[in-house]
């Protein structure tokens, strides 16, 4: 679950993430991590978790998509920099992606 919390006329609010389009089974992954983007790099934000599950957002959370990792194994922790986002799970699963 993506829970979207935002501070909006004065007030805090919470918005419940729709993400069934991603997954229609309806069996959602756990996450485990989040790390936002430099904005030289679009200030995406990017979520790691279960199965190899990497999912982004350009709209500050609004909608998410789904991005192919090519692993299986969960991920649980991504960092990103201006030269390349680095994810690292189970296993000793390393992967790199330059920008």
């Amino acid at each position: 679950t993506i829970i979207r919390i935002f501070y909006q006329n004065g007030a805090w609010n919470q918005t419940l993430m729709n993400l069934s389009n991603l997954f229609p089974s309806g069996k959602y992954p756990d996450f485990y991590s989040i790390a936002v983007a430099p904005l030289s790099r679009g200030g995406g934000i990017y979520v790691v978790g279960d199965q190899g599950t990497l999912l982004k957002s350009l709209d500050h959370g609004n909608t998410w998509s789904l991005e192919n990792t090519g692993v299986t194994q969960t991920l649980y922790d991504i960092s990103i920099n201006e030269t390349a986002i680095y994810i690292v799970g189970y296993n000793s699963t390393i992967l790199k992606k330059l920008w």
